[in-house]
């Protein structure tokens, strides 16, 4: 565990740290989360192309835009990108 988040999604498991979980509301809520890594996963296509520079540039855009809608559309929370920065959201 990385110590920011008490779950995480590889490949198509999850994986919780239960200890620091609050309530079973937060469960919840960070279950959600990482399901809706896991089905927008599948649908995004993995490749950027043969230049190793494209690909670097769509496994970025990719990882954006699963964190992005994963905390917006999950969790209800907009972030600045300040805030996403320093991990405050």
């Amino acid at each position: 565990m990385d110590g920011r988040s008490p779950a995480y999604a590889i490949g198509s498991a999850i994986v919780v740290d239960v200890l620091p979980v609050q309530s079973e509301r937060v469960l919840v809520a960070e279950l959600a989360h990482e399901m809706h890594h896991i089905g927008l996963n599948s649908v995004l296509a993995e490749s950027g192309g043969d230049d190793p520079a494209e690909a670097q540039a769509w496994s970025l855009l990719r990882s954006i835009v699963l964190e992005g809608s994963a905390v917006t559309l999950v969790g209800g929370r907009r972030c600045t990108v300040l805030a996403a920065i320093s991990s405050l959201c």
